[in-house]
């Protein structure tokens, strides 16, 4: 097992092109095209619920397209899938520059999430986790860092250098920066790439290689799922609809601000940590652990109030989507195999995109129409997660004991 200095000495090429990918992914992310949202609603005149009924519909749809076409990571060669989600994404850039109503804006929404969002983060993970397996945990680390990268680094960008651009040039330029920067980047990285699984197996690794119809019948995937979409189902839920959580424990706004920082220091540190402790425990192993600051994040909210609770609550809250993202990511190799993994990563992301779509909706639902408090949601939160953690331990001790009961045939 290699320490991150040996494996970025070693893999470099494989490893950039993992981060490389995941970061330019971010042109389809909430958080970046969230600084297109006002020009968008003023140049064509759309009030926000129209706006958000375009976005979630875009977002609906492109994780039913990521179930269906998510398995060409299997079946077509690497370049070819990179080439084909880059033009993609380009024409997502460019359907931009030609929207004039809510049809058009969600199909450039369309785009943008099932292009970027969708399958260029499913590229990269998917590829970290077939071709590494002692280091599996450090490469999904290293290549999930092109979220926090982008987080810090797009906005400085919009609000700098795209400051002075119109509306159009501004997806121009990305558009361009696709074409020019990431395609020929990650051709180059990808040729220097040595393209092998690492011949050392992890220990009680999967015998056989499970197909996506396989694991839909597994009862261990069903137990385990609750507790792997929590972290997104809650941060999404929580970070659309901060104004209720603002005004309920006397948080400003600039403060919440200021604890962003916390939440991506607290994210982006915990990932590299977790990368070291999948490898040398397993992912199955840690699961049930690295949800625990999260379910800490959740009851601090549900037990106590007050203006000193948005450092803590933002520290926690970045902890524990950074432990539990890379830990996910390594589980379904470690219970599955990695011969069909494309489609089964398709599966949990297009499940994942099902329950954000859906968590900022059933919160405003449980605000404004049957009048529950953010203490009370966060109650229901913090129960969410301790019934999940018994029922993944049940299907991960399972896996643990018994891994090679009613295996599927690889073929």
């Amino acid at each position: 097992m290699l320490n991150y200095r040996q494996l970025i000495r070693q893999h470099w090429p494989l490893l950039s092109f993992g981060l490389l990918t995941i970061f330019f992914g971010n042109i389809g992310q909430s958080f970046f095209i969230s600084w297109f949202s006002a020009d968008i609603q003023q140049q064509l005149r759309l009030n926000a619920a129209d706006y958000g009924a375009s976005y979630a519909l875009a977002t609906l749809t492109s994780g039913t397209l990521l179930l269906i076409w998510g398995k060409v990571v299997d079946d077509l060669p690497l370049r070819r899938v990179v080439v084909g989600c880059a033009i993609g994404l380009i024409a997502a850039c460019l359907m931009m520059t030609q929207i004039s109503g809510f049809i058009s804006l969600t199909i450039g929404f369309l785009l943008l999430r099932f292009f970027g969002q969708g399958m260029l983060p499913h590229i990269s993970q998917t590829t970290m986790a077939r071709f590494f397996n002692r280091s599996r945990g450090k490469a999904l680390s290293i290549s999930s860092s092109g979220v926090p990268l982008g987080e810090a680094v797009l906005p400085a960008i919009l609000v700098g250098i795209f400051a002075a651009l119109s509306f159009d040039l501004r997806w121009y330029l990305l558009a361009a920066l696709v074409l020019l920067g990431y395609l020929p980047l990650a051709f180059w990285l990808l040729k220097r790439s040595t393209l092998t699984t690492e011949s050392e197996a992890i220990d009680a690794g999967p015998q056989a290689h499970w197909r996506r119809r396989d694991v839909l019948k597994d009862s261990r995937f069903w137990r385990i799922l609750p507790l792997v979409l929590a972290g997104p189902f809650m941060v999404t839920a929580l970070f659309i609809q901060q104004q209720s959580l603002i005004a309920s424990e006397g948080w400003s706004q600039q403060s919440l601000a200021t604890a962003f920082i916390l939440y991506g220091i607290g994210h982006w540190l915990m990932s590299v940590v977790a990368g070291s402790m999948i490898d040398r425990f397993t992912a199955r192993r840690l699961l049930p652990i690295m949800v625990l600051p999260l379910g800490a994040a959740m009851a601090l909210i549900t037990l106590t109030n007050g203006s000193w609770t948005v450092m803590p609550f933002m520290l926690l809250l970045g902890i524990g989507i950074g432990a539990t993202a890379p830990t996910a990511s390594a589980l379904w190799p470690e219970l599955y195999g990695t011969k069909f993994l494309g489609a089964i990563r398709s599966l949990t992301t297009s499940l994942m995109i099902f329950s954000t779509a859906s968590a900022p909706w059933i919160y405003g639902m449980l605000v404004d129409y049957l009048g529950w408090q953010p203490d009370q949601i966060f109650a229901l939160f913090t129960a969410w997660i301790l019934l999940a953690v018994l029922s993944a331990r049940s299907g991960l001790k399972e896996g643990l004991s018994g891994f090679m009961l009613n295996k599927p045939n690889d073929h």
